[in-house]
């Protein structure tokens, strides 16, 4: 089970490299979360987490630039949501 949670953080930290947009491998990581945990709260929980970390990072670094109303830390922001829908989408549909 570590060697799974160990390659869903490699997994979902890949967003944070350059790449083509929208080809990270978010859903990958939930799906393969599902079929290896054997445990449905953790495939739930374990990928939203990793996910809201990876989007954290990337709106007070890359995207800082997109959120010049929010003084100091962007903790939230409302495309997050959306995101967090899709994964639990995702692993109820498998």
């Amino acid at each position: 089970m570590i060697v799974v949670v160990l390659l869903m953080i490699i997994g979902s930290f890949a967003r944070l490299i350059p790449h083509v947009p929208n080809f990270t491998p978010t859903e990958g990581i939930t799906i393969f979360g599902v079929a290896f945990l054997g445990r449905k709260y953790l495939s739930i929980i374990l990928p939203c987490i990793l996910i809201y970390l990876t989007d954290f990072v990337i709106n007070n670094t890359f995207a800082r630039s997109f959120f010049t109303e929010v003084d100091g830390t962007v903790w939230y922001s409302n495309y997050m949501i959306f995101n967090l829908i899709s994964l639990v989408l995702v692993v109820f549909t498998t």
